[in-house]
């Protein structure tokens, strides 16, 4: 487990922050409660401020912490707060589950051979209007945005950015949003995270998922 500095867990119950959907954690958490006889008292975070919301919370309780184990559904936040000293020093950053981003098509709007071959193109004249995304200021969408500006460069990176907006590109509050919006048949095109496509293939929407080739992305869980 990762505990927060200054935090001595003990007796039968135990605090734990995640971003991870309820619908996977919860049951997990739950199992966990039944094999140890502990209590877990877990806080979840909203779709709209994926992981950026307890990360705050985390650091504004530096000082007075609450929380016994933060699970995070992205490793980049986790080290951040490791960065600014919130989580313990001496206990290892544990990684497991694995992620990735991708693109998500409604099948009655496109087929695979009409995607487009990286992000770059979604500045293109043929897209304008047809695109959704999370808003890249949570959660993986804006992990990914940050690990982009790495990769291209500050300059290329924001051009790019400033071609989206002009070209109609719809922000939303999470990423199963941009599956409902694309199930929906509202836009024909959506970048999003594998496990929001199963979701949304359970829910029996007309929708096909693949990885983003050369701008991939895996995301990682950490405790």
């Amino acid at each position: 487990v990762l505990l927060l500095a200054g935090c001595s867990p003990g007796g039968d119950s135990v605090t734990v922050y995640t971003s991870q959907d309820q619908v996977y954690a919860e049951p997990i958490l739950q199992r966990f409660e039944q094999e140890t006889g502990i209590r877990v008292r877990a806080i979840y975070d909203s779709e709209a401020v994926k992981t950026v919301g307890l990360v705050n919370r985390l650091i504004a309780e530096k000082n007075h912490p609450r929380c016994d184990l933060f699970w995070s559904n992205e490793a980049f936040r986790t080290h951040q707060l490791a960065a600014r000293g919130v989580l313990a020093a001496d206990v290892p950053i544990e990684s497991f589950g694995v992620r990735t981003r991708q693109w998500v098509w409604n099948t009655n709007l496109l087929g695979r051979a009409e995607l487009p071959p990286s992000l770059t193109a979604l500045t293109n004249v043929q897209w304008r209007g047809k695109v959704v995304i999370a808003l890249p200021l949570f959660g993986s969408t804006a992990t990914h945005f940050q690990v982009l500006r790495q990769r291209w460069g500050a300059a290329k990176w924001q051009a790019w950015c400033r071609a989206l907006s002009a070209n109609g590109v719809m922000t939303v509050d999470g990423n199963s949003v941009v599956v409902q919006l694309v199930g929906r048949g509202e836009v024909a095109l959506g970048l999003t995270d594998s496990d929001d496509v199963r979701a949304g293939l359970r829910n029996g929407l007309p929708i096909a998922g693949q990885p983003l080739g050369r701008d991939a992305l895996t995301i990682r869980n950490t405790l």
